[in-house]
């Protein structure tokens, strides 16, 4: 099964962003608050900004880890947020039962 980096899951997320209603929110990066923000590829800058600035993706202590894999639960969790913020699925979890 091939990998893909927490970057590459950015720019497929920011791709999948354009078919749903939700068109992001207009701020600043705090590049600050992430030591290796500095170490994105130029072709995944706008992705890692959508991503960051939209709550999509929150960081693990001071990092973002651009260039480790992500695993298919971060991934799926990234997706429902871009979900949820598009009001196309609800807050709660869609496994759990009424």
């Amino acid at each position: 099964m091939d990998k893909i980096t927490r970057e590459e899951a950015m720019q497929i997320i920011l791709n999948a962003s354009k078919l749903t209603p939700f068109k992001g929110v207009e701020k600043a990066v705090d590049i600050k608050a992430f030591s290796d923000y500095n170490t994105r590829s130029q072709w995944a800058a706008e992705a890692v900004d959508f991503n960051i600035n939209n709550g999509l993706i929150v960081g693990s202590g001071n990092k973002i880890n651009l260039k480790a894999n992500i695993t298919r639960g971060k991934a799926a969790t990234i997706i429902l947020r871009l979900l949820q913020k598009a009001n196309l699925v609800g807050s709660k979890s869609i496994s759990q039962k009424p």
